[in-house]
């Protein structure tokens, strides 16, 4: 009977290795990391030394599709995320902190709780990336302002456009910072006007960085 054929040692070393090889290349890379990213909020307004109106800020509401991932939109009716491209916090609620500062902390308006005070609610339609030549971005907002009794003072839509200087997901979250300051500094002013506050200064545009 013929003994077993004995298989080299540097045979079965060079097989194992070429066998582990393929393994790991079938085998998943380390999954991409999200970058995220957040508009600088605009600073507080000046306001004049008076006595403050107070006034009920509702939380910011917001389309449907716009949340944690950054929105591209192609033509106004092609919606999409950027996967790996993220918001610090939703754009609501930075929406309803750029408010507070520039109506509260700023001294403006005296934040309010109580039922039966004039009320702001503002929800945000456009908060995005528009494709196209120029690339661009697009922030949207309708404000409603009720008195004590219920009356409508304000119901009007705010916004504006900022064309992007670099295309890249930083100099998105600085446009949209930037133009959030210029809304707002519009918004306020309409505000103001209806309650027969006297106008503050200007907000300021504000840049944003990326995380």
């Amino acid at each position: 009977m013929p003994a077993p054929e004995r298989t080299r040692p540097a045979a079965a070393l060079a097989l194992g290795a070429l066998l582990l090889s393929a393994a790991c290349s079938l085998l998943p890379g380390p999954a991409p990391t999200p970058r995220y990213f957040a508009p600088e909020l605009p600073g507080p307004l000046a306001a004049e030394a008076a006595a403050r109106d107070p006034l009920l800020l509702r939380p910011v509401t917001a389309a449907r599709h716009l949340g944690e991932r950054i929105v591209w939109c192609d033509g106004g009716v092609e919606y999409g995320y950027y996967e790996l491209l993220r918001w610090t916090r939703p754009p609501a609620e930075t929406l309803t902190a750029a408010l507070e500062q520039v109506l509260f902390e700023s001294g403006r308006f005296e934040r309010s709780h109580a039922p039966g005070t004039t009320m702001l609610e503002v929800s945000l339609q456009a908060f995005e990336k528009r494709l196209g030549e120029p690339p661009h971005v697009l922030l949207e907002l309708t404000a409603v302002l009720t008195d004590a009794s219920g009356t409508t003072l304000l119901d009007r839509r705010f916004g504006g456009t900022r064309v992007l200087s670099a295309d890249d997901p930083a100099d998105i979250a600085r446009s949209l910072g930037s133009l959030m300051a210029d809304v707002l500094a519009q918004l306020v002013a309409a505000v103001e006007e209806c309650t027969g506050s006297p106008v503050s200064s200007p907000v300021p545009a504000a840049a944003a960085s990326g995380g």
